[in-house]
């Protein structure tokens, strides 16, 4: 992944908000694999639902990307 592509993805996540949960297909492919403590499985229907699922679970939900 070039480093353009890694700075896109790194604001999109210190950015994300339920508005830009639809954003996901520009940053990963259809089938996307995605792991969490809680979650598993494939596709950007699912990755979308999990975070859709956090921001009705935490409020004011944020990712800070240190390296």
């Amino acid at each position: 992944m070039n480093n353009a592509k890694v700075d896109a993805l790194v604001s999109f996540y210190e950015n994300l908000s339920e508005q830009s949960l639809a954003c996901f297909a520009q940053h990963y492919a259809e089938h996307a694999y995605f792991k969490d403590p809680f979650n598993e499985g494939h596709g950007l229907e699912l990755i979308e639902r999990v975070f859709s699922h956090m921001f009705t679970q935490v409020a004011e939900p944020r990712f800070k990307v240190l390296e």
